[in-house]
């Protein structure tokens, strides 16, 4: 073999291997992508079925609370830890699947809480004064952090065209 030739022949096997070597970590990241929404699945899962536990443990304090009728401290407060429970599941779930860049799942959990947030309009006033409250915190805190603003934003903008349609 000619110089040349082993020369040409090291060159070929040297790129194969960073070829190779590409593709495998390309199927890796793959695989480690499609694991992470198996997770994030199995995660929301787990999370629905610990909230359905508390609403079913709480079921009258649920019904009056989403209607808006009046509750006294002990019910406000636990009727206000549901909802802070089930929006940080929710936010949880969003922010995840934005990040897996599945961005219409995103979308389908925002708009399926805007949702409920219109049926329950108890629940949509202690949705929206919790947000409006650690929003006006943090932005006396930190003034020149984003604050997660968007969620409301979008959550409102939702609310907004539901309640345009005369739902």
């Amino acid at each position: 073999m000619k110089k040349a030739s082993w020369k040409d022949a090291v060159e070929i096997i040297g790129i194969t291997a960073i070829v190779a070597s590409l593709l495998f970590v390309g199927l890796q990241l793959k695989q480690e992508r499609e694991i992470a929404i198996v997770e994030l699945d199995m995660g929301a899962l787990a999370g629905w079925s610990d909230a359905a536990n508390l609403i079913a443990t709480n079921s009258d304090l649920w019904v009056k609370g989403n209607a808006g009728e009046k509750l006294n401290a002990a019910e406000a407060a636990t009727y206000f830890e549901i909802i802070s429970l089930i929006n940080t599941r929710k936010f949880g779930e969003y922010r995840a699947n934005m990040e897996l860049g599945r961005v219409d799942d995103a979308r389908i959990i925002r708009q399926d809480w805007s949702g409920f947030l219109h049926q329950n309009p108890g629940a949509r006033q202690v949705w929206l004064d919790r947000e409006m409250n650690l929003i006006r915190y943090r932005q006396l805190l930190s003034p020149e952090e984003e604050h997660f603003s968007f969620w409301v934003n979008e959550i409102e903008s939702d609310l907004t065209t539901i309640d345009g349609k005369g739902e």
